[in-house]
């Protein structure tokens, strides 16, 4: 979670709970309050032994663009602070000193490198550090047979401790098939169907299923 030597203290993970360290041959403890990773707010609090001058640095994580530092309230600039994926702060520290990490969370689409046939027209979805799926235990089967709008909005949702996502997709409607193979001039018809995605680090804990990751990508007629 931490390292330090005598002239700096790195913040590594985002984890809720205190430390002990030693920097330039004093005491240091580390206080953090977070609900990463379902959160993006970490607050970081420090208690010194007496006023010691060290830099501070917070990683900012691969996934995040837009994280914004603030020490007692005062912003920093990320531009001059930004080094090999931390934001850096020198000053000398007292007890009582704050710094507030801002991770914006949005949930993204991820699309796969065009060569990769199998995932062609589908999409990913992440949120922060977390990868999400989708399970037989929420969603109608088969799974391939899901469309999720490239306009449809996907909100995160708070569900047993954790986030899950939601929006509006279409399901291929699959009736009226009656065993054939193939069907000429008539293609198939969609119906509106909830979508719901989990973290992938939580499926399999439910019924039996199918699960996908890559969902296929397309606009329906009835778009949500």
């Amino acid at each position: 979670m931490y390292s330090a030597d005598d002239n700096h203290l790195a913040v590594h993970l985002f984890v809720q709970g205190s430390a002990n360290l030693c920097v330039a041959g004093q005491r240091v403890q580390v206080r953090q309050q977070s609900d990463y990773p379902w959160a993006g707010s970490v607050r970081i609090n420090l208690e010194v032994e007496r006023p010691t001058a060290f830099s501070l640095w917070v990683r900012v994580p691969g996934w995040s663009r837009r994280a914004r530092l603030r020490v007692n309230g005062q912003p920093v600039d990320r531009r001059g602070a930004l080094r090999k994926g931390y934001l850096r702060v020198e000053r000398t520290w007292r007890s009582g000193d704050c710094l507030e990490l801002d991770l914006p969370m949005p949930v993204e689409r991820i699309y796969a490198n065009l060569a990769v046939a199998e995932d062609a027209g589908c999409v990913a979805l992440q949120r922060g550090p977390i990868v999400y799926c989708f399970e037989q235990a929420d969603n109608p089967p088969p799974l391939h047979n899901l469309l999720l709008s490239p306009t449809s909005r996907v909100r995160p949702v708070a569900a047993d401790g954790a986030v899950t996502l939601r929006a509006a997709a279409a399901a291929i409607d699959t009736h009226g098939w009656k065993g054939q193979l193939y069907r000429a001039s008539q293609p198939p018809t969609v119906r509106e169907a909830p979508l719901v995605a989990v973290p992938y680090a939580t499926w399999d804990n439910r019924s039996p299923g199918e699960m996908r990751v890559w969902m296929r990508e397309a606009a329906w007629p009835a778009a949500g």
